[in-house]
Formats: C-alpha cells, sequence, structure tokens
C-alpha cells in the first residue's frame, strides 16, 4: 500500500466517522427539541379535546420522550410503534424519530390520551384492576377505539359511513383490531363521547360478543339512550 492509498483510505475512515458522529448530534438536537415542544403542547393538546368531547381531565400525564420497555425487544420498534401509556406510571410514552412532524406529534398525543382518559374513568369507578389489554379482546378492541376515536374526530379525517365487522377478530393483525375498535365506539362516542366512554367501560364485550358484534353495538347504544349505563 503506498502513502497515497495511505492517506486516501485515513481520509475516507475521518469521513466516515465525522458522518456518524454529525448524524448521532442533529439525532440528539431533534431530540431534545422534540421534547420539548411536546412538553410545551400537552396542555394545548389536552384543552380542545375537553371542549370537543365534554369531558374533564383530573391530572396532567407524566411524558416520557423514549420508548417504551415494552418494546425495546422489538426490531425496528420506533418505526412501528409512535407512542405507548403506562397505566401503571400514568405516563405518556412518545417514541423519538428524527423524521416526525408537529402534526404527528399531537396525533399521538391524542391517542394516547384516549388511553389516559380511559384510565381515569375506569379509576373513577373502581373498575382499573380488572382491565386485561394483553389476555382480553374486548378490552382492547374498545381501549383502542376510545384512542383512535380521539384521535381521528380532532385531525378531522374521512371515516367510512358502514363497516362490516368481522366474525373472527381475534384472527387478526394489530392494526385491523384498531379498525375494529374505532368503528364499534364511533356511533356510541358520536352520540354523546362521555357517557359513551363510561358505558363501554362499564360493559366491555364479552367472549360471546366478539363473534356478532353488530349486536353488541346496537346493545350500548340502546343503553344509552334508554336505559342509562349500569
Amino acid at each position: 500500500m503506498t502513502k497515497k492509498d495511505l492517506f486516501k483510505m485515513t481520509t475516507t475512515l475521518m469521513t466516515i466517522v465525522a458522518g456518524i458522529f454529525g448524524a448521532f448530534q442533529v439525532a440528539s438536537w431533534k431530540s431534545n427539541r422534540d421534547a420539548e415542544y411536546l412538553e410545551n403542547n400537552l396542555i394545548s393538546v389536552m384543552t380542545p379535546q375537553e371542549k370537543k368531547f365534554n369531558t374533564e381531565y383530573c391530572q396532567i400525564p407524566n411524558l416520557v420522550h423514549g420508548l417504551h420497555e415494552d418494546f425495546s425487544s422489538i426490531p425496528f420498534a420506533s418505526f412501528y410503534f409512535g407512542g405507548a401509556y403506562d397505566e401503571f406510571e400514568k405516563s405518556i410514552y412518545i417514541t423519538p424519530r428524527i423524521f416526525r412532524s408537529q402534526g404527528e406529534f399531537r396525533q399521538i398525543l391524542n391517542h394516547e390520551l384516549g388511553h389516559f382518559y380511559s384510565h381515569q374513568v375506569m379509576e373513577e369507578f373502581g373498575i382499573a384492576n380488572q382491565f386485561d389489554y394483553v389476555g382480553n379482546l374486548g378490552h382492547k378492541l374498545i381501549s383502542e377505539g376510545i384512542s383512535e376515536y380521539f384521535e381521528k374526530t380532532l385531525a378531522g379525517g374521512k371515516t367510512r359511513d358502514k363497516f362490516e365487522f368481522p366474525k373472527n377478530p381475534q384472527k387478526l393483525a394489530l392494526p385491523e383490531q384498531y379498525k375494529i375498535g374505532f368503528y364499534l365506539v364511533k356511533p356510541i362516542l358520536d352520540r354523546d363521547t362521555k357517557k359513551g366512554i363510561e358505558c363501554l367501560l362499564k360493559n366491555f364485550p364479552e367472549e360471546k360478543d366478539l363473534g356478532n358484534l353488530q349486536d353488541y353495538q346496537k346493545r350500548i347504544l340502546k343503553k344509552l339512550s334508554h336505559e342509562g349505563c349500569k
């Protein structure tokens, strides 16, 4: 190897190292800036929710700009999971990502605040310790449905007028279950968001309801309109 070749190789390696170091600096700067934005805008996301849905938060959640430990072992988790709510910590985790707009951050906050509010209601009713997101699909559908409703309603996107519920939601992937949850709760929360959430959380779908979610939805609407939710 000539001195010229050695010089070129050394220069190339130094350029690569400088590029990597620069990328880490940019990522660190962006992460700090995003964390500051989230802290400064949490209340400005919560307040429109309260006005829109006639709800009220009893406290402000902890906000963590980082990947939740439940996702830490999943490859490329930051690309798949925008955020998470930890009911034991009462913390909202927002997954850091270099390329994420402020609008996306607000959408994620709207979604995770849906989980936070649902947990607040369940605590008020004394049923929070009965909630089983992982082991009970009915619980998961309602929980994600409410959070998707918070996110999509405030984003103002288009939704379907009609939705056909599958007979076996247990066999579907998580994104499809989110969609099912949203369309399951939508007509109920459109009628009265605050009372609808309370009614749904007092009357989660049971195993027998999963094969006919349309009937479950009608039953909750009837409770909301005529019987009151118990």
